[in-house]
């Protein structure tokens, strides 16, 4: 499952143009390269959806703030790795992007529910779909 090469992704759902060169565009246009890839077994993201970070951190706390997420179909997003530290729960906010068909998905915001640590990385489980904005 893990791919090994890097890339190049624009915010927002325009992975058209990437090329595999190891940075995301952030929306004011300056590059971020991004270390760690989170990939997940579908196209989309919904309640209880797992994703696989390959990574040597076995705790969120020690996980970077953005990194790539990969889908099934080979379309790619950014994704934002929110802690709330008055209550201690965390969220994951993913950029919008379009699947392989062409389907738009907008930006979306997801609760973690789960986090486990496993030989060469860690798996997060999604919970529900909180409001983005």
């Amino acid at each position: 499952m893990p791919w090994s090469g890097t890339f190049r992704c624009g915010f927002g759902g325009n992975n058209r143009g990437r090329d595999h060169a190891g940075e995301f565009f952030g929306k004011e246009g300056h590059a971020m390269t991004l270390s760690i890839t989170a990939y997940v077994g579908y196209s989309h993201l919904f309640p209880g959806a797992r994703l696989w970070l390959e990574t040597s951190g076995e705790r969120l706390e020690h996980m970077p703030e953005v990194f790539a997420l990969e889908f099934s179909d080979g379309s790619w997003s950014s994704a934002h790795l929110f802690h709330e530290p008055d209550d201690g729960s965390w969220e994951l906010i993913v950029e919008g992007y379009s699947t392989k068909r062409g389907t738009p998905v907008d930006e979306r915001v997801w609760t973690v529910t789960a986090a486990e640590a496993l030989e060469g990385g860690l798996e997060l489980k999604l919970g529900s779909r909180l409001p983005s904005g």
